[in-house]
Order: C-alpha cells, then sequence, then structure tokens
C-alpha cells in the first residue's frame, strides 16, 4: 500500500526511461492499405496522432481497492492532497506532475494510442504500472495505477493546454 501511495503521489507525475517507438501512419514499412477505406482510416489516425496536444490533467476523487475487492475513498492521489494536478504530454512520452516535497516528478509514456475522441496512455515507474485515459469531447479523465495487490483509480478532468 505504501509503495503504491509513494508511487502514486510521485505520479502526479513519473522516471525518464526510453519510450517505445510509435508508427504515427499506423503502417508497417510503407506498406500501402489493402482497401481504400483503410487509407482514409491510416490518414485519419497520422492527424490525430501529429495533433496531439499535452493535457492538463486535475484528479478529483480518488479509491483504493485491496485483492480482497474492498475498496474505500481516499482524500489523496498517492501523497499529495485532493484535488491533484498532472501534465500528459504524449508527444514528449511524459507525464508529469510535483512530489510531496514541491520537486518535479516524471514518469516515462511508454505507450499511446488515440482515436478521434480518446487518448490512452501507459507506463511504468518503478513496481507501478499505471494508465491514463482522457475523453476530449467531455474533458473526463480515468487514472488507474496498479502495485501491491492494490488499485489506486483517480476519476478527474484532463483539458487540452490550448484549451485554457
Amino acid at each position: 500500500m505504501i509503495r503504491l501511495m509513494l508511487a502514486a503521489g510521485l505520479l502526479s507525475a513519473a522516471c525518464l526511461t526510453p519510450a517505445l517507438a510509435q508508427n504515427p501512419g499506423g503502417k508497417a514499412g510503407g506498406a500501402q492499405p489493402a482497401h481504400p477505406h483503410h487509407a482514409a482510416m491510416d490518414a485519419q489516425s497520422k492527424e490525430n496522432l501529429e495533433a496531439l496536444t499535452p493535457l492538463d490533467c486535475t484528479v478529483q476523487r480518488v479509491v483504493i481497492c485491496d485483492h480482497k475487492g474492498e475498496c474505500s475513498k481516499s482524500e489523496t492521489f498517492g501523497e499529495m492532497p485532493l484535488p491533484a494536478k498532472m501534465l500528459a504530454d504524449p508527444l514528449r512520452r511524459i507525464l508529469a506532475g510535483v512530489s510531496k516535497d514541491g520537486l518535479p516528478h516524471l514518469s516515462a509514456i511508454h505507450l499511446y494510442g488515440q482515436n478521434e475522441n480518446d487518448l490512452t496512455a501507459q507506463g511504468m515507474d518503478g513496481e507501478v504500472s499505471w494508465m491514463l485515459v482522457a475523453d476530449r469531447k467531455d474533458d473526463t479523465m480515468t487514472f488507474s495505477a496498479s502495485s501491491d495487490n492494490k488499485i489506486m483509480t483517480g476519476f478527474g478532468i484532463c483539458k487540452d493546454i490550448d484549451e485554457q
């Protein structure tokens, strides 16, 4: 539990490791789509990935569940009091926040995907695995982190930086 809370507090942010390569066009090695519909989907995917903007996220509510299925509300996001802020920047492959000591904390986004409405980003920070799902239409978001047979789920909002 302590590891989960420490890592999640630091995740109000996360570690600098190389991120996995992404193929923004959705094609492997210059292969041509077999169907015209696939070409349109590839173009849309490329447009979506090229248009990624950083997200300013605020975690407003948190629930922590253990391996027995017992859940409780939390007044903190790891070590950070609610509401907790973080920045998700898929192009730079970072999830950034501030530790309880007031120092910046970065976590590498190892994998991300985006469609017309949703951004999903995943990563690891030490022994903690995390996932952020942000809906770009209604600005809602869910953030989950798991470690040591515990799961912490935060709910809140994410807005494109250029919306503010």
